[in-house]
C-alpha cells in the first residue's frame, strides 16, 4: 500500500507545473480519505518531492532521478520505477470538478 501511495504522490508531483520562484510553492491531493500536501523542486540532476500525510502529519521525501523513484514514506524505504507512476492529466482532471 505505500508504494501505491507513494507513486500517488508522484504522480501528483510530477504533474504540477513548474514554478519560477524562489520558494516552491505547495501541492496538495487527496487519496483514499487522506490530503497529501507537498513540495517538488528540481535540483537539475533530481526532483525532490516533500511532505506530509494528513490526518496524522507522516512525512515523506522522495528523490526522481534516472528513471527512478526513492526515499522515504512514513519512515518506511520505497523504490520503484518511474514507468510504475501512472501520470495525471491534469487537464482531465480540472475537467472532471
Amino acid at each position: 500500500m505505500t508504494k501505491f501511495l507513494t507513486a500517488a504522490i508522484a504522480a501528483a508531483a510530477i504533474a504540477t507545473p513548474a514554478v519560477a520562484s524562489a520558494e516552491p510553492s505547495q501541492s496538495r491531493f487527496e487519496h483514499e480519505g487522506f490530503t497529501y500536501v507537498f513540495t517538488a523542486r528540481d535540483t537539475g540532476a533530481a526532483k525532490i518531492i516533500a511532505g506530509k500525510r494528513y490526518p496524522g502529519a507522516e512525512s515523506f521525501r522522495l528523490v526522481v532521478s534516472n528513471g527512478r523513484v526513492r526515499g522515504t514514506s512514513a519512515g518506511n524505504p520505497v523504490e520503484f520505477r518511474l514507468t510504475e507512476v501512472d501520470r495525471i492529466d491534469p487537464a482531465a482532471t480540472l475537467a472532471s470538478r
